[in-house]
């Protein structure tokens, strides 16, 4: 039986999640159908693309450029996508390299006899609609439904699922769910995780939040726990990780500073940047806790990442991180500082910094399931969204 051939669009070019997942479920494919697949990265001919593709570890590259702005090509091309929402040149360039089924964040039009699945991501909008501005919302909301109507197959979460079920009720039977997966490399365990605090300058113990800043993220509310714990007297540090560019408010992260600033937990609160992710890792085995106070998560992949390696969790009270039920996970009302206080102060005065030898034997005992689980459940929806093209080309 021939390959399923199946090409990403670069997800996550500006966000480190949307890569992970592109990794984590070629790696899925590979390992739980490792003769059935070849995956593929759709890009252009720029050294981006190549990175991408030797980060994903992805069998080879669709190469792709749009014809030039003022050619015939173009010109008809811009006509079929807006009277029929077909991009024919992308298709033909996708069937040269024998690819059945192309993945993306978004769909934005069909292409032919090529399969189109889509992976939403979430709807944050429709929670904290505070965060968005009124055009923004709108641009989100045509999206998703020129998404959940041009896909032939979309892959969600089992909170996303729900939203999208609310959202466009008609579309809702195009859903396929997909659980979070964080494939962790066995040689992490064959590391010390304990010269990230010398790297890093870092004190032994340390909770680790991992993410964007980004205004859901809630990291204010984190500050504001330390700030309760710091009037009992107890100062526990912090170690975070990740970008700090928010398009919504450029001035988020600078404001969060001033605030640590002006609580005096400086000595506390230790920000390093966007660091590698073995680093990550390191981080997460070092630290005595993961922390995440979100308001809203689509996927979740600080607290599926947590789990994966092996390590005891804090996080918000929310549908997502609920659904993903992970060992060893308190949670905590993510609109109450005072709880979060509590709660950090429990594991502070009884947890010890380093690898948590019992959590990370469950990790690995489970990572076999957990990659044949995904991967198959990722297989079976391209199938069948190759199989739902096919049959409407040929009806």
């Amino acid at each position: 039986m021939a390959p399923l051939n199946v090409a990403f669009a670069q997800i996550g070019a500006d966000w480190q999640g949307g890569q992970t997942l592109v990794i984590n479920g070629i790696q899925a494919l590979h390992r739980a159908r490792p003769d059935a697949v070849q995956a593929y990265i759709l890009g252009d001919a720029s050294s981006e693309t190549d990175a991408y593709r030797r980060a994903t570890d992805a069998d080879g590259i669709v190469r792709y450029t749009p014809p030039a702005r003022a050619s015939v090509s173009r010109i008809a091309g811009a006509a079929l996508i807006r009277l029929r929402s077909y991009n024919l040149t992308l298709e033909r360039a996708l069937l040269r390299s024998g690819v059945q089924v192309l993945v993306g964040e978004s769909v934005v039009w069909r292409l032919g006899k090529v399969a189109s699945v889509g992976w939403l991501w979430d709807f944050q909008h429709l929670h904290l609609p505070e965060l968005f501005r009124a055009d923004e919302v709108t641009r989100r909301e045509r999206k998703f439904k020129l998404t959940l109507r041009l896909a032939d197959r979309i892959l969600a979460t089992s909170s996303v699922e729900r939203d999208a079920h609310e959202f466009a009720p008609a579309y809702a039977s195009k859903i396929r769910v997909v659980q979070p997966l964080s494939v962790i490399d066995p040689t992490v365990y064959e590391r010390n995780a304990g010269a990230v605090v010398d790297k890093y300058g870092l004190p032994q113990r340390f909770f680790y939040t991992p993410g964007q800043f980004w205004l859901h993220k809630n990291h204010r509310r984190l500050f504001e726990a330390l700030r309760v714990l710091g009037c009992q007297g107890v100062r526990p540090h912090v170690v975070l990780t990740g970008s700090t560019l928010e398009y919504r408010d450029p001035e988020y992260f600078p404001s969060l500073m001033q605030y640590v600033a002006e609580c005096q937990l400086d000595k506390q609160v230790h920000y390093l940047g966007t660091v590698q992710r073995a680093d990550v890792l390191d981080l997460i085995r070092q630290s005595i806790c993961v922390v995440n106070p979100s308001r809203f998560e689509g996927w979740g992949y600080a607290v599926d990442e947590a789990a994966s390696v092996g390590k005891r969790i804090l996080a918000s009270d929310i549908a997502a991180h609920r659904d993903q039920s992970p060992p060893a996970c308190e949670y905590f009302d993510a609109d109450n500082a005072d709880e979060l206080a509590d709660r950090l102060r429990n594991i502070w005065d009884t947890t010890e910094a380093g690898p948590d030898a019992e959590l990370e034997s469950l990790a690995r005992s489970r990572v076999a399931s957990r990659v044949e689980a995904f991967g198959t459940a990722l297989y079976a929806a391209l199938c069948e969204a190759v199989d739902a093209r096919r049959g409407e080309c040929v009806g």
